[in-house]
């Protein structure tokens, strides 16, 4: 059994609207026990949902990062192709 006190009057009073209407019983009466565990659900769900936006927004960044770090070591390397003389100029 579950008992859960200092509820406010007008959250109790959807709870029971929304346990009666959407897990009724062949009483007739809400399962709130469903009904608690529905609402369970959705809460964790819609933290993960959270979490993962922040994760593919972090790595929407590092893609790009990575995507800028690649494209400078490219022209890194077209630079380092060539020799440089002693006298400054450059030859393949």
């Amino acid at each position: 059994m579950l008992v859960i006190n200092r509820v406010p009057t007008k959250t109790r009073t959807e709870f029971l609207k929304f346990a009666d209407e959407e897990f009724s019983g062949d009483d007739g009466r809400g399962d709130y026990g469903m009904a608690l565990k529905c609402i369970w659900d959705f809460f964790k769900g819609q933290n993960r949902n959270d979490k993962l936006d922040h994760i593919e927004d972090r790595m929407i960044v590092l893609e790009s990062t990575l995507s800028q770090v690649i494209s400078d070591e490219s022209n890194d390397k077209d630079d380092d192709s060539k020799q440089t003389m002693l006298d400054g100029s450059k030859i393949e």
